[in-house]
């Protein structure tokens, strides 16, 4: 398989001579055999997935290099983001963020804080896949989909799981999002699940609740929670479900990844800074409130934007799609 061919590097101390090396060595890439490095040590899986599109493109325009991505695989649950970029056929290597070396490489890219310094200054909103391009030089992207590679043992075993509901609508349901700003109000979640089992008795609604939201699951008669499946497990079911709903987070961009339609719940962040290049995506928000839009700013109306749409009118959208 693919990731038989990558390496993860060793842990290696930097000397103190290198050790704050953060500088690009050269802004943008101009041989085409250049080493380069790419570093994102923080982030979600969402940014993971927004940024390897621009990781693909490169690799597409300049497919001479050898591409190094560093990311976060000390602290982060389950080794999600390499789980993710571990068949990715454009990476050559991935390393521990902690370890790297840029002097070793042509070419250097810190693409860490791009997106939040861009959104902090709360200016036009701008999808991050475009901010990542242009940060490492991508001028022209062919595809924005972002990359997920599902592998043949995994899809089998994803079937034998989903045997047992076999012509029935699948909806995927994602309870809540990291940042408690942009996670819709549980209540609002289980009133939809109840309008979704009323209007539509036979469909079967996977839940995932990670953060662990509500605990009495097993109540509702349609629901399957799916909260311990990995991030493959999940990209798996998500593929195979007719609609996938949930706040704006990873598992949506694992929808956008996989092609599944989905309705995304938005309230602080605006919708064409994260979805606007997705084809199957649609977005749902409490209109008429002033302060949508508002980033990362504090919030005085205790998150109205979130709290106040109700399961009726995020239905009434599914129904339309």
């Amino acid at each position: 398989m693919r990731q038989n061919r990558k390496q993860v590097l060793a842990p290696v101390r930097m000397t103190a001579k290198k050790r704050n090396i953060t500088k690009v060595k050269n802004k943008f890439i101009t041989s085409g055999n250049a080493r380069v490095l790419i570093n994102r040590s923080l982030g979600g899986i969402g940014d993971m997935l927004m940024l390897s599109v621009a990781l693909r493109e490169l690799k597409r325009s300049m497919p001479g290099i050898h591409l190094t991505v560093a990311i976060n695989r000390h602290d982060t649950y389950d080794d999600t983001y390499y789980k993710l970029y571990k068949n990715a056929p454009f990476i050559d290597e991935i390393v521990d963020s902690r370890y790297i070396r840029p002097e070793r490489f042509d070419n250097y890219f810190n693409v860490t804080t791009v997106c939040i310094n861009y959104e902090s200054t709360r200016t036009i909103p701008r999808n991050r896949i475009s901010i990542f391009a242009d940060t490492i030089g991508i001028k022209k992207i062919e595809s924005a989909i972002p990359f997920y590679k599902e592998e043949l043992n995994e899809a089998n075993l994803m079937e034998i799981f989903l045997d047992k509901y076999k012509g029935r609508k699948k909806v995927f349901i994602h309870t809540a999002s990291m940042d408690g700003k942009r996670s819709w109000d549980i209540k609002n979640t289980l009133n939809l699940i109840r309008l979704i089992e009323r209007n539509y008795p036979e469909a079967v609604i996977f839940v995932s609740d990670f953060n662990n939201y509500y605990s009495n699951w097993p109540i509702f008669k349609n629901v399957i929670e799916v909260s311990e499946m990995d991030v493959r497990r999940t990209a798996s079911l998500i593929k195979r479900c007719d609609l996938f709903v949930g706040p704006d987070s990873g598992p949506m961009h694992i929808a956008a990844a996989v092609g599944t339609k989905s309705l995304v719940i938005f309230g602080s962040i605006p919708p064409e800074a994260r979805i606007n290049l997705y084809p199957t995506h649609k977005s749902v928000q409490l209109e008429g409130l002033p302060c949508l839009g508002c980033w990362y700013r504090n919030c005085p109306y205790n998150v109205k934007c979130m709290k106040d749409l109700t399961a009726e009118m995020v239905f009434k959208r599914i129904r339309d799609l």
